[in-house]
């Protein structure tokens, strides 16, 4: 067995899928179940990582933990750039996910704190289990509550802890958006209007884009007509609820997030 302990300085980076719940108490065969968590949820993982990350140190930069509907990354050394890195991979997963058809939506943190981590090597098969039957993904500490109480209540989106913004770079500096009364910052895309715009148009229907826009081609929008353009979009009550206030942020209608 291998330990890994960190007291006070793990980079975790925690990614919460909302609305699991729901897929598991739904009728749908369980076999299909297990198909959209895999294509849709760790499939797009691997993939994205791959892309984002593609050195071929990268593979051991992090111990990556995947448990329930959650996944852990714990950053094992430092790397130039890597902060950066991991910030656009966070994002860039969590859109995918968004234009899935439906949607996924997701919650995503970074922050620092005490962590530790329990790896056990595969099994001989003369030992208490069957290496194929024994699947321990084990891991702990402060971080793990923290970072989970922390998000949650809170709409879709990537965030990160405010005690690790001097480590930030100016551009994400300047798009990060308070979180109310919690110590977090919300992370915009770079492009994120341009991105909320082109999700909203493909959710709305024609009539309802016809009631959006002005002269030429930019949306006009205000809190009230993005709620009732959601509203009739084909994104569901609970969906809605957990978006709204993402489309608000990259859209310029908020200044914090609630």
């Amino acid at each position: 067995m291998t330990k890994g302990v960190f007291e006070t300085n793990a980079t975790l980076a925690y990614i919460d899928l909302c609305g699991t719940k729901d897929l598991y108490k739904s009728d749908k065969p369980i076999n299909d179940q297990a198909e959209r968590m895999a294509e849709n949820f760790l499939l797009p993982f691997f993939l994205k990582f791959a892309e984002m990350f593609p050195q071929p140190d990268a593979k051991s930069l992090f111990n990556v933990y995947i448990y329930g509907d959650s996944i852990m990354m714990c950053r094992r050394y430092r790397s130039e750039g890597a902060m950066a890195t991991l910030i656009e991979f966070l994002l860039s997963y969590q859109l995918e996910l968004l234009q899935k058809s439906p949607p996924l939506l997701s919650r995503a943190m970074i922050g620092r704190y005490p962590f530790f981590y329990l790896n056990v090597p595969p099994q001989s098969c003369n030992t208490t289990f069957a290496p194929e039957h024994l699947h321990i993904s084990l891991c702990g500490g402060k971080g793990l509550v923290a970072m989970d109480e922390l998000l949650h209540g809170l709409p879709a989106g990537v965030y990160v802890s405010s005690d690790l913004r001097d480590e930030l770079d100016q551009v994400v500096k300047d798009r990060l958006m308070p979180v109310h009364c919690r110590n977090l910052s919300f992370i915009k895309h770079a492009d994120g209007k341009k991105i909320a715009e082109n999700l909203l148009c493909h959710a709305l229907s024609e009539n309802a884009i016809d009631r959006l826009l002005k002269a030429g081609s930019k949306i006009a929008l205000s809190q009230e007509l993005l709620k009732d353009a959601l509203e009739k979009s084909e994104y569901q009550d609970e969906v809605m609820k957990k978006l709204s206030p993402w489309f608000e942020a990259h859209l310029d209608l908020a200044t914090e997030i609630k």
